[in-house]
């Protein structure tokens, strides 16, 4: 959970760029699959887990919770990366 601290944004990037993950698009996204979120320059800044039902759970500094997959915090949505098939 080290990437959901500050300064370590660099994790979620790599994550996002590893070739281990399949891409998966955003409408065909099930439950498991890895949330990218983007700043508005693009460049990725958050994992969330996706739970079904349009909901995510994610570490939030000293808690974990769970929300909407768009929410007040995190809306821009880079893409989905499937760990499991």
């Amino acid at each position: 959970m080290r990437h959901s601290q500050p300064g370590y944004e660099y994790e979620s990037r790599n994550l996002f760029n590893s070739k281990k993950f399949e891409k998966i698009s955003y409408k065909n996204r099930k439950r498991g699959d890895l949330i990218f979120y983007s700043n508005s320059n693009g460049v990725i800044i958050h994992i969330a887990i996706y739970l079904g039902n349009d909901k995510v759970i994610e570490s939030w500094p000293n808690k974990v919770v769970v929300w909407p997959i768009k929410n007040s915090h995190r809306s821009r949505i880079a893409g989905v990366r499937r760990v499991f098939n």
